[in-house]
């Protein structure tokens, strides 16, 4: 039950061929929302003022969204 539910809901949000810009996505709510839409298929576009991002990328990119460098 608790599968079939967590599939309506992917399928209820199904970003694939969808792109989004997430900012502040190094840390707290920005990465969350940034791993999951691409989780849902998203391909996006990453921000952040901090270096970090370059240790939250792999972390992003490792759902397997689009990416282009």
């Amino acid at each position: 039950m608790l599968l079939r539910n967590l599939l309506s809901v992917k399928k209820l949000f199904e970003l694939k061929n969808k792109n989004a810009i997430v900012t502040g996505a190094a840390e707290g709510i920005g990465f969350a929302i940034a791993f999951c839409l691409t989780e849902f298929g998203a391909n996006l576009v990453i921000l952040a003022r901090d270096v970090k991002i370059r240790r939250v990328k792999p972390k992003i990119l490792s759902q397997g969204c689009e990416h282009r460098c």
